[in-house]
């Protein structure tokens, strides 16, 4: 009983990987906030000041699915340098 249910867990665990490396590798193609953005350097597309990798979020969405706040402008982009708008 007990080699049962440790295949049942291992499956799920499997599943669970499956589906979260596939949001990843989508998100990464199509540009989704699931995504990973390799990009080594940051630039503002509103006043194009280039900013390094390393990043303080200033709100949870930030800390959570990447992005940033521009020092000189204060435009809001997320982790793939598009602007958010406020009213998210």
């Amino acid at each position: 009983m007990l080699d049962r249910s440790l295949i049942i867990i291992l499956a799920a665990l499997a599943a669970v990987f499956l589906v979260s490396a596939a949001l990843i590798v989508h998100g990464t193609i199509y540009k989704t906030r699931w995504g990973i953005n390799f990009i080594s350097s940051i630039e503002c597309p509103g006043c194009h000041l280039v900013r390094g990798i390393f990043r303080m979020p200033r709100n949870l969405r930030q800390f959570l699915w990447g992005g940033s706040t521009c020092p000189h402008c204060g435009l809001e982009v997320d982790k793939w340098q598009r602007p958010i708008s406020q009213d998210r």
